[in-house]
């Protein structure tokens, strides 16, 4: 299932005590998720212990860039406006959008 959340979104899901409260953010915002993915999810929100070693390499100054190659918002076709990220709490995927015509 492909998830995405404005961040916004994506902080009342961190907030969220229990898979359960999870699954009803969810139901509230038209989501749609199971109580087996929202307790994957909870899990992934909220796991201790030390990071993997592609997660420290983007703390470490690593996660601007793809390849080496710094990765700037693009802008939109429609409006020229710089575009906002979306981020995929599933996948850990970044998308883009734009905030004025929603393109």
């Amino acid at each position: 299932m492909n998830l995405t959340f404005d961040e916004k979104m994506y902080e009342a899901a961190k907030a969220a005590e229990s898979p359960e409260a999870l699954l009803a953010l969810a139901q509230a915002q038209s989501v749609p998720l199971t109580a087996e993915e929202a307790g994957t999810l909870y899990a992934q929100l909220h796991r201790n212990g030390p990071l993997a070693d592609e997660e420290l390499d983007s703390v470490a100054g690593g996660g601007c860039s793809d390849n080496g190659v710094h990765r700037i918002p693009p802008t939109c076709g429609s409006c020229h406006r710089q575009m906002s990220q979306r981020f995929d709490i599933i996948t850990q995927t970044v998308s883009y959008f734009c905030p004025r015509c929603d393109s």
